[in-house]
């Protein structure tokens, strides 16, 4: 019996990523009623979700 595509791609076993994540140093902490607000304690990691400028194509 011939397996399909499918069935192949789902038995591989090989490797597909690595992720690596920095250690997130204790430096520039922000006070926790902001941290709160911010979403986040350290100030190195409080980056804009949306740029400043935002154009409308019309």
């Amino acid at each position: 019996m011939q397996e399909n595509e499918m069935e192949r791609g789902t038995r591989c076993r090989c490797q597909l990523a690595i992720a690596t994540v920095p250690m997130q140093r204790f430096e520039q902490l922000y006070p926790v009623p902001e941290a709160w607000g911010r979403g986040t304690l350290f100030a190195a990691l409080d980056l804009p979700f949306c740029p400043t400028e935002v154009r409308h194509v019309v």
